[in-house]
């Protein structure tokens, strides 16, 4: 889940809440933080966010592990476009 709202309006207890929920429930939760400097930086949060995943990125699917790998200059190659990153970034999210 993405939010974007004012400040104070409660997105980080809802967050809390949510994580807290789903641990009780066997759910793993990953969570990113973007911030206003790393905006010029193409997927930094989404770095962030599948940081944590990266060890299991050869348990999946050659394709979208290698797609993902290029985006995130994990490896070299041509800059993938952004519906393959798409898809590569969704395989480590639901087999993890």
């Amino acid at each position: 889940m993405g939010r974007t709202a004012e400040l104070r309006v409660g997105k980080t207890a809802l967050l809390d809440a949510l994580t807290a929920r789903g641990g009780a429930d066997g759910l793993r939760s990953l969570r990113a933080v973007g911030v206003e400097s790393e905006q010029e930086l193409a997927l930094s949060t989404r770095h962030q966010l599948l940081h944590p995943l990266f060890d299991h990125l050869a348990e999946h699917p050659a394709f979208q592990s290698g797609v993902l790998e290029q985006a995130l200059s994990i490896r070299e190659g041509p800059a993938p476009g952004r519906f393959a990153v798409s898809a590569g970034s969704t395989v480590p999210v639901t087999r993890c």
